[in-house]
């Protein structure tokens, strides 16, 4: 299960700057104007997926994240099962 946030605009903001301050390989460059996260994975098929699906229809979470580290990592099993960290950065307050 996967979550989408908005606005992506403060996110994106801090994807520029560390495009503009970071040299990083040419196959990270990720375009994409949108936020997520995975919530959960599932060991098996859903029983009822149509029902569930209906179920977060109306369903909006709101939740703030401080951020303290920049981690860059390369993932070396999907999803993130082995991975090797390149760098740890850590963040100011804005």
């Amino acid at each position: 299960m996967i979550a989408l946030a908005t606005p992506t605009g403060p996110v994106n903001r801090i994807r520029r700057m560390i495009g503009e301050r970071l040299s990083l390989p040419p196959e990270t460059r990720n375009e994409a104007d949108l936020v997520h996260t995975t919530l959960f994975r599932y060991n098996g098929p859903l029983c009822d997926p149509r029902r569930f699906l209906a179920s977060l229809e109306t369903e909006r979470a709101h939740a703030t994240s401080e951020v303290d580290e920049l981690v860059v990592s390369k993932e070396l099993v999907f999803p993130s099962l082995q991975t090797e960290v390149l760098a740890r950065l850590p963040l100011a307050p804005i």
